[in-house]
């Protein structure tokens, strides 16, 4: 088994889209239907082109002769073409509006796409409630039919969360923008508690001066540098001109190793920002930003002008318009004018199509677009990337991939098999583990289910960072897992803390995969609470298949097999015990149960545990037998491993209660489980 050393998460955005829109059955000829796969098929390329004259005034009456494609230097034949044109404002309503016809027009080759990404931390409350409110005017307002949007938000981890993927259902859009909120993540400083900010005076004339810091407000820059990556990453294969309106009060400058107070510090996070514009403009996505900083936050002395925007995110938000040929839009307080006129200068373009023969290679082709008039200036995407195979992909890639299908609950590369897990603490008092154990079987993973799959246990803590992650590969055919139950195990290090807890199996071949996740919180033993986690329920019977576990060897030097992982991590005999399953527990049954508590003020000397079993429908509590097969532990922490019956009782839903008391402290918590009893 392999470990992999702490790496930054890189994506909750998945890799694969389409490359072009679906063609209908007339746009779309088989070379080969038998390697179609993998090889070669003739499909349409739309190119999206916006042209101005050099004062950046839309051009909305070229025709289709006057356009040249280069592909990879060789000239095309343009097949399709259509052209959008917005009215300009009337000068007596100064309201845009669509050029219409009598008839319905015909669906368009390509619409618009905007992004709608809001930042939930670096942003203040003014500036984002008034960004907020300009987006929704945009959407309800300026989108033209064939327009699509999404939203998108940035609250500190490493990853976008997606609340609408690219849709033409206004509503849709309207509520998903309407229930962002700040985030309660907050940006602190390092260890002085001095954070980068706006240069002020205080009463006495002093100038405060703000350091760079090296905490949480780096992490949370590069964090967003690596969102901002993935999403060119994952945006790639989708066709046509992607417009992002970034609403952010970007990042500071000394964060990222730029301006007079870097004093030559986090240069890496400065070529990494230039990486993600360069990124960005490769995915043919322009970036229109909107300051939601607010506004009213002044340094209080004229002389200090000179430093207002450099100390501000300011300008990080203009580099990033400038690479991907977009535009600052300004405050938030002007969004929604300049929002106006995005909309009229994306609102003219043309859409060109031409037939390529697409290869399953990954493979770049550069696209150059000229006009045949004078004096214009196009803008027009640099390329596109052919797909390729999941087999095909970089390491970087698959890790992409990998973490999207971890951390997003709507990966946008596949809708993944979900599976149950369970993640426990460690027990053992040396080392700070967390265990995960979940049953698996090739009936519930389908497509996933192959000779070569990847079992990957992630450990997240809460700004998406990984903890610790482990891989190793199994053969999960039928004929391999035979007729047992199995389950796959691994033991991740983990400080005190909480957690995100991601198993992924993926097929090798396919890229088809499997997700189970779960969180767990583990406090530190000085905290002098008592908490109890939730239980792991057993049953005795035949020995079950186990995968997995580490590269771990015995006191001999001999590989541990997987069973004696799970007996010294987790209490219990492998070989006589395995996860409940799922259903209901049949009366006058015995029941065991792996239970772990962290014990205040680290005593474990005066626990105590009790069950009882609860029909909620006849309003009785009634306490069951319980015994205490075995305990292990020390200082801070203890697992018992217990034995409880189940009374003959009628059939029905149960609520089973675990409570542990503490007789020194007085403390008590209880733990629950809605049962189904057969009779």
């Amino acid at each position: 088994m392999t470990q992999i050393p702490r790496i930054p998460a890189i994506l909750v955005l998945g890799l694969f889209a389409v490359s072009s829109p679906a063609q209908p059955p007339d746009r779309l000829q088989e070379k080969d239907r038998a390697t179609l796969q993998h090889s070669a098929i003739v499909t349409l390329k739309l190119i999206h082109v916006i042209v101005t004259d050099r004062g950046g005034n839309p051009i909305p009456d070229l025709a289709r002769e006057d356009f040249l494609v280069l592909d990879n230097g060789e000239e095309q034949k343009i097949t399709e073409f259509e052209r959008h044109s917005l009215n300009l404002p009337s000068p007596e309503t100064g309201a845009i509006e669509l050029k219409t016809t009598s008839a319905p027009p015909p669906k368009s080759l390509q619409g618009r796409k905007f992004f709608l990404l809001f930042d939930t931390v670096l942003a203040d409350v003014k500036g984002f409630g008034i960004a907020k409110n300009a987006a929704l005017h945009f959407i309800q307002k300026d989108l033209a039919p064939d327009d699509e949007v999404a939203v998108l938000s940035f609250s500190g981890g490493r990853n976008l969360l997606i609340h609408k993927y690219l849709t033409q259902d206004r509503a849709a859009a309207v509520s998903a923008v309407e229930a962002l909120t700040l985030s309660s993540l907050a940006v602190k400083g390092n260890d002085g508690g001095e954070v980068a900010g706006p240069v002020y005076v205080t009463g006495d004339g002093v100038t405060k001066i703000p350091i760079v810091p090296s905490g949480p407000s780096r992490i949370i820059a590069g964090n967003f540098i690596w969102a901002m990556r993935s999403l060119a990453q994952a945006t790639r294969f989708v066709s046509g001109k992607k417009h992002l309106i970034l609403c952010s009060n970007g990042i500071q400058g000394a964060v990222i190793g730029r301006g007079e107070f870097a004093n030559g510090r986090n240069t890496d996070l400065s070529r990494d920002y230039e990486v993600m514009c360069r990124e960005l403009a490769a995915s043919n996505i322009s970036v229109y930003p909107v300051n939601t900083a607010d506004i009213n936050i002044g340094l209080g002395r004229v002389d200090q002008d000179r430093w207002r925007e450099g100390l501000t995110g300011v300008p990080s938000l203009r580099e990033i318009a400038s690479h991907t040929g977009g535009r600052f839009l300004g405050a938030a307080g002007n969004s929604a004018q300049q929002m106006d006129k995005l909309n009229t200068l994306t609102g003219t373009y043309y859409v060109l199509g031409y037939p390529i023969g697409q290869t399953w290679d990954g493979k770049f082709h550069k696209i150059r677009v000229r006009v045949r008039r004078p004096g214009v200036e196009v803008n027009a995407q640099p390329g596109y990337f052919n797909p390729k195979p999941f087999a095909d992909y970089a390491e970087l890639e698959k890790k992409i991939d990998l973490i999207d299908l971890a951390l997003a609950d709507t990966p946008l590369s596949q809708e993944p098999v979900r599976f149950a897990m369970h993640a426990l603490p460690g027990i053992d008092i040396s080392a700070a583990k967390v265990h995960y154990i979940a049953e698996i079987s090739t009936a519930g993973l389908g497509e996933v289910a192959g000779r070569h799959v990847e079992f990957v246990s992630i450990l997240f803590d809460g700004l998406d960072q990984i903890i610790d992650l482990k891989r190793n590969e199994l053969d999960l055919t039928a004929e391999a897992l035979g007729s047992q139950r199995a389950f796959i195990f691994a033991s991740l290090d983990a400080p005190a803390g909480t957690f995100k807890c991601r198993i992924v199996l993926r097929n090798l071949q396919t890229g088809r995969a499997a997700v189970a996740g779960s969180s767990l919180d583990t406090p530190a033993p000085a905290l002098g609470k008592l908490h109890v986690f939730p239980p792991l329920f057993l049953v005795s019977g035949a020995e079950a298949l186990y995968l997995g576990g580490s590269d771990r060897k015995d006191d001999q030097g001999q590989m541990s097999s997987v069973q004696a992982q799970v007996a010294q991590a987790l209490l219990f005999d492998p070989k006589k015990f395995s996860l409940y399953p799922d259903g209901p527990i049949p009366g006058h049954s015995s029941v065991f149960a792996l239970l772990e508590c962290a014990a205040a003020n680290g005593d474990t000397s005066s626990l105590s545990i009790s069950a009882s079993l609860t029909d909620e429908s006849a309003g009785t509590d009634s306490p069951i037998p319980l015994t205490i097969l075995a305990e292990k532990g020390g200082k801070g922490k203890k697992a018992f491993f217990l034995r409880f019956e189940i009374p003959e009782v009628e059939w029905g839903a149960y609520i089973l209660s675990l409570t542990v008391a503490d007789r020194a402290s007085g403390l008590r918590f209880r733990v629950t489980k809605v049962i189904s009893i057969k009779e």
